[in-house]
């Protein structure tokens, strides 16, 4: 307990036909222990193509590159609303959003300094507002391969559980209502005491 960070192979659940039960019962007690144990683990065999993976780093490169004149087009209100879009540096600060349910000993710190990121929220289904042309393509195709996972990830974890594969899927019926949140952390100066 308290260890490395666990591997799981899902490849039993995304490739079903060239696995059995045995390998899938094997794989949600790997799941189960990785979750009891340490509470997250790394998720191996999920699938997901490299290039998907690639297009989209690549897609968020390009975009946050963009001078801040540009990038300003998109932001659609602020971080939360429902239409996503662009967030600048310095708008958020994660210390300020604290909730009061007992996170670092509760309260939101109303004095602390913004977060140096920029982000942008990706809603594949929000139609009535442009997305950058270099994540749509490839934040639709990120986001569809990510359902996926989140599908085999209720698998397993039905099957760590004991449940019907199948337990979870009328929560997300008939979708997900999931988006992306790509972030920016701009390199800071060797020299910076941040």
């Amino acid at each position: 307990p308290g260890g490395a960070v666990p591997t799981v192979d899902v490849s039993p659940f995304v490739d079903p036909e060239h696995y059995d039960d045995a390998a899938r019962a094997a794989c949600g007690r790997a799941w189960d222990a990785a979750m009891r144990d340490v509470g997250f683990a790394r998720v191996a065999g999920h699938g997901v193509p490299p290039e998907i993976v690639a297009d989209l780093r690549e897609g968020a490169a390009r975009f946050f590159a963009r001078p801040p004149a540009e990038k300003v087009q998109y932001d659609h209100g602020p971080y939360g609303n429902p239409l996503g879009g662009y967030t600048g540096a310095g708008v958020e600060a994660v210390a300020r959003s604290r909730d009061g349910h007992g996170s670092d000993a509760g309260g939101a710190d109303e004095t602390a300094p913004p977060d140096v990121v920029e982000s942008f929220v990706f809603k594949p289904d929000e139609a009535t507002k442009p997305k950058p042309q270099e994540l749509d393509v490839p934040g639709r195709a990120y986001h569809a391969a990510l359902l996926k996972v989140l599908a085999v990830l209720h698998a397993v974890t039905a099957s760590a559980l004991s449940l019907p594969e199948d337990f979870f899927a009328p929560f997300y019926a008939p979708s997900p209502d999931a988006h992306l949140r790509l972030s920016f952390y701009p390199p800071f100066p060797t020299d910076s005491k941040a």
